[in-house]
């Protein structure tokens, strides 16, 4: 008797490489380029703002530990307060050519592939934070924006205005050395299956806010700020092929 199509299915989610992904396990970390925590970079935002903005003219009061602070010194749950994570889409342009000569008939156009998609304002990471009364927004993000908007993303290997980070972004899932064994889930592991890190990152655009005079609404306590970045990569630990 032929096997059921449904036990043939439920038999390929039986082994952890086939195992749907836990995507609410997530941590999201910021590092500087230089290895060193993110308040160096709110120190290089402070040098490019007092050397850019006419300081009798605008203020912009920076707390440079803002996002180190509410970040785990471990890295193990990252920066604490991100919310969601939308990323970028993998895209190149196609379109078509006629072929050239007389009496073509019913001949249609043949397709040929353009450009890759671009990384920036259209492929971007979108980072969803939450507000705080000293809220990283307004403490440090609009003013890495502003930094970033004089500074310019041209390298020029001048650290002391290093404004672009890291962005190390970690999926985790059941631990793969427990997964057979009957551990309890209260005591069951986890481990990352998925690193994916963008590099070169700079924000460059933050939702609006807003408020109002009723119920307090989840839109209203938290804002969604786009990164731009040069490139990415997506590694998974060296054993992820094998069960």
């Amino acid at each position: 008797m032929a096997e059921s199509p449904i036990a043939s299915r439920l038999a390929v989610h039986q082994s952890w490489i086939n195992d749907l992904p836990l995507k609410y396990l997530w941590t999201v970390n910021f590092e500087t380029r230089s290895g060193k925590d993110m308040s160096e970079l709110g120190n290089n935002v402070s040098r490019v703002l007092k050397k850019y903005e006419r300081p009798n003219d605008r203020v912009w009061q920076l707390d440079t530990n803002s996002i180190t602070s509410k970040s785990d010194s471990t890295s193990n749950f990252g920066y604490l307060l991100a919310q969601n994570i939308a990323f970028p889409s993998e895209l190149f342009s196609i379109s078509t050519v006629l072929p050239t000569g007389n009496n073509m008939g019913g001949y249609i156009q043949g397709y040929v592939g353009g450009e890759r998609g671009a990384y920036g304002s259209a492929g971007k990471l979108d980072i969803t934070f939450l507000e705080t009364n000293v809220d990283v927004i307004d403490y440090f993000i609009k003013p890495w924006i502003i930094a970033s908007s004089h500074r310019g993303l041209i390298e020029d290997n001048n650290q002391e205005e290093d404004i672009k980070c890291n962005i190390v972004v970690n999926l985790h899932t059941k631990d793969k050395s427990s997964y057979y064994s009957s551990v309890r889930t209260s005591q069951r592991k986890f481990e990352p299956r998925k690193q994916i890190t963008f590099y070169n990152a700079v924000p460059f655009q933050v939702a609006g806010d807003m408020m109002s005079y009723g119920t307090l609404s989840y839109e209203e306590l938290t804002k969604v700020v786009a990164f731009a970045f040069s490139h990415y990569s997506i590694t998974t630990p060296p054993d992820w092929l094998s069960d």
